[in-house]
C-alpha cells in the first residue's frame, strides 16, 4: 500500500477488536476470546513492566502476568470486560491492579501452566525491554505507560516499513524514518536527496506523505483499543506526553 493509497471510508466507528470484546455474548465468546488474546499479546511487556516496577522479581513478575492473562481470557472476565466502556489500555491496568491484590496468591498456588488458555511471554526479552532507560524514581504506572507507548509505535513502524518493503521503497523508507520523530529536527534534505538521487523538493514531498501514512497508521492502531471515536485524538496526546516525559 502506498502513501497515496484512499483512506477508508468516512461513516460509523468501526468494530474494533476492543468493542468486539466489549459486546461479547453468548456464541460470540469465542470471537470475543481471540480478539482479546491478540490485544492481550500486544499489552504484555507493558503489563510485565508494571509488575517489576511494583517489587516484584523476574520469575514471579513473568508468573504474575501468565496467571494475570489466563484469568482474563476466561469467559467470566470476558463478560467484565463487556461491561466496560473507555480504552483498553486503562481496563487492563485496572484489571491487573485488582488482581494482584485480590487474586495473585491464590493462583500462584495452582499447578502453573494447567490447561487454561495463555500468551506466550519470554521473560528474557521482558528484562532486556524493561531494562532500557531504567529509572529509580519510575512509578509503576509509568513503566506501564512508557512501554505501552513503545509497543504501540514500534508496531506501527513495522507496518509502515512492510508497506514501503511491499512497494519496492525500502530504501527511501531507511532514508526518511528519522524524519518521523517529534523529537528531533529534520535531517538535511540536501545530504537525503543525493543518498536518493533525487531533489530536495521531491524529498520534502516524500517526508510529507509518510509523515502523513505514519500518523495514519497511529491512529487505526489506537482505534483499534478504544470504545468511541472521539477517544483517539485523546489518546493520541497521552502518547505523545508520554514521550516529552522521558
Amino acid at each position: 500500500m502506498s502513501a497515496d493509497s484512499p483512506k477508508p471510508s468516512q461513516g460509523q466507528f468501526p468494530l474494533t477488536r476492543w468493542t468486539m470484546v466489549r459486546r461479547a455474548q453468548g456464541d460470540d465468546q469465542e470471537a470475543a476470546f481471540r480478539a482479546m488474546s491478540s490485544l492481550c499479546q500486544s499489552y504484555w511487556m507493558p503489563l510485565y513492566a508494571f509488575v517489576r516496577r511494583s517489587g516484584k522479581n523476574p520469575h514471579d513478575a513473568e508468573d504474575l502476568t501468565q496467571a494475570f492473562f489466563a484469568r482474563l481470557l476466561e469467559k467470566d472476565h470476558l463478560a467484565t470486560a463487556g461491561q466496560e466502556k473507555g480504552k483498553l489500555r486503562s481496563f487492563l491496568l485496572i484489571m491487573l491492579k485488582r488482581f494482584m491484590a485480590n487474586e495473585w496468591e491464590k493462583a500462584k498456588a495452582q499447578k502453573r501452566g494447567g490447561d487454561t488458555n495463555h500468551v506466550s511471554i519470554d521473560q528474557e526479552i521482558g528484562e532486556a525491554q524493561f531494562r532500557i532507560e531504567p529509572s529509580d524514581n519510575e512509578t509503576p504506572e509509568s513503566a506501564f505507560d512508557r512501554h505501552w507507548a513503545k509497543t504501540l509505535l514500534d508496531g506501527v513502524l513495522s507496518t509502515l516499513r512492510s508497506e514501503y518493503e511491499k512497494s519496492g521503497r525500502l530504501e527511501t523508507y531507511d532514508a526518511l524514518k528519522d524524519s518521523l520523530s517529534w523529537r528531533t529536527g529534520d535531517s538535511s534534505y540536501a545530504a537525503i536527496a543525493d543518498q536518493l538521487d533525487c531533489s530536495e523538493g521531491a524529498v520534502k514531498a516524500a517526508i510529507y506523505r509518510m509523515r502523513k501514512r505514519y500518523r495514519t497508521l497511529l491512529e487505526e492502531a489506537i482505534a483499534d483499543t478504544v470504545d468511541d471515536e472521539g477517544d483517539i485524538q485523546d489518546e493520541l496526546q497521552y502518547l505523545i506526553s508520554v514521550f516529552q516525559k522521558k
